[in-house]
């Protein structure tokens, strides 16, 4: 093992400015620009700090693989996940070590990809309502929200994927009001939770408010649920209550409330986003959506995307893959050493932070050619075996890899397939399109198109 001498590299980086920080404001206020701004100055490897703690920013795919592929035990997920449990809960999303692992292993038979072809009912089921609310709605007026919109319907899907006939339109409503004030939160919400639910802001308290009902309502469905102790196939919430470790225990109620509002938050508002950005991506690009629409015509003819039809629906499939590289749905992937380790001969001490951002080398031009350019034609299988393997991460990489990737694709390859057919949708002119790099990358001044039913 390597040891610690005066001769370690440190990376390049600013200088020191106040109090042992090198940050500046801008890193509190577009963390996203920031960063990339120092990535173009530094190199792929930036060390920064923020009143003295130690902040690596990797664009080294090497490094990346190392630390969350070859060396992922010797890591947890960092300090952010570890302050957002007061938001998040201790589910699978911000859980770390071997207590993640068990519930990972819980709850991995709910997203098998034998459970899609039973989730698929559901799937059809939520869109068609959604398709013919949108069509009554765009006959009074053709400007909708898509972001909005499509978040409530992902949130449909979701709820009832999870609750079956206990799901109602209360709770739908519920969820996507949190799901906006989440969205709009103050952004020392989500940096430091645990001391911003505490100010009192009117902004902050409508949050906790809201949160309080909605963890209210989601904690009286798990007590119904294990009262009546039925056990419905298609259930996600079923599949969870029943799953058992190898020792024959199951998650408690606290448990499974915690995994239950995790893929709330993680399920509804990463699809979203990613439906959003691609259909904005397909109104800026009239030939991709060209192709679309003709891949859709020769494998559906008219009706609506059934399960058997994802495999025919390769260029959708490839539009959604070319929106997540430019619009990651988890665009940072931090993680934070438990012992002092090397990348080579750079010393990396432990609890310091350490930043790999997926929306940077998703658009390296190393790996992609005209990275900014949304060209769905790069995900032929020919096409992607050119590249580095960890040069496209939406779902992350190594043991912590996205439990949900499998449920996440079909459901966003059909939803897209039948909006494209029933719809067809252009930018509102006064529309401006700007990132806003929170948790997720969002909109920041929403998405409206303009829509007409065909």
């Amino acid at each position: 093992m390597k040891t610690v001498t005066s001769q370690d590299k440190i990376p390049p980086g600013p200088k020191h400015r106040f109090l042992g920080a090198n940050a500046s404001l801008k890193f509190y206020t577009n963390i996203a620009g920031y960063l990339k701004d120092k990535q173009k100055q530094y190199g792929d490897f930036v060390l920064l700090k923020a009143t003295n703690h130690p902040i690596y920013l990797i664009n080294n795919l090497e490094y990346v693989e190392q630390i969350l592929v070859k060396e992922s035990k010797n890591f947890t997920k960092g300090t952010g996940y570890q302050r957002s449990r007061v938001i998040l809960g201790n589910g699978i999303f911000t859980s770390d070590g071997e207590f993640h692992d068990s519930q990972r292993k819980l709850i991995n038979p709910a997203f098998h990809k034998s459970r899609i072809e039973e989730y698929y009912k559901t799937v059809a089921f939520c869109t068609n309502d959604f398709l013919t609310k949108w069509g009554n709605m765009v006959a009074e007026n053709p400007n909708i929200d898509v972001q909005t919109e499509i978040t409530r319907l992902f949130i449909a899907i979701i709820f009832n994927s999870m609750f079956s006939s206990d799901s109602s339109e209360e709770l739908i409503d519920l969820g996507a009001y949190y799901t906006e004030l989440f969205n709009s939160a103050n952004p020392f919400l989500l940096l430091d939770p645990q001391r911003a639910i505490k100010l009192p802001l009117p902004s902050v308290k409508k949050f906790m408010k809201t949160k309080n009902e909605l963890d209210f309502k989601l904690r009286e469905l798990i007590k119904k649920r294990k009262k009546e102790d039925t056990f419905v196939d298609l259930d996600i919430l079923n599949m969870l209550m029943h799953a058992e470790s190898n020792e024959g225990k199951r998650m408690s109620d606290d448990e499974l409330f915690d995994e239950v509002r995790t893929l709330f938050v993680a399920a509804n508002d990463t699809s979203a986003k990613v439906l959003t950005w691609a259909l904005y991506n397909l109104s800026q690009n009239p030939d991709a959506k060209a192709k679309c629409l003709s891949e859709i015509n020769t494998a559906l003819d008219g009706k609506f995307p059934e399960y058997n039809d994802y495999q025919e629906l390769k260029y959708i499939r490839m539009c959604i893959n070319e929106t997540m590289r430019l619009y990651p749905p988890l665009w940072m992937i931090t993680r934070t050493p438990i012992n002092d380790f090397f990348l080579d001969d750079y010393l990396i001490k432990k609890d310091s932070s350490i930043f790999m951002v997926p929306l940077f080398f998703q658009k390296d031009e190393r790996y992609y050619a005209n990275p900014e350019s949304f060209i769905p034609e790069r995900w032929t299988d020919e096409e992607r075996k050119k590249r580095p393997r960890l040069s496209f991460v939406p779902f992350g990489a190594g043991p912590r890899y996205c439990i949900g990737e499998s449920f996440a694709m079909f459901h966003l390859v059909i939803i897209l397939s039948a909006i494209l057919q029933k719809f067809d949708f252009k930018l509102h002119p006064k529309q401006k399109v700007e990132i806003s790099s929170s948790m997720l990358l969002k909109p920041k001044y929403g998405m409206t198109m303009i829509l007409e039913e065909k």
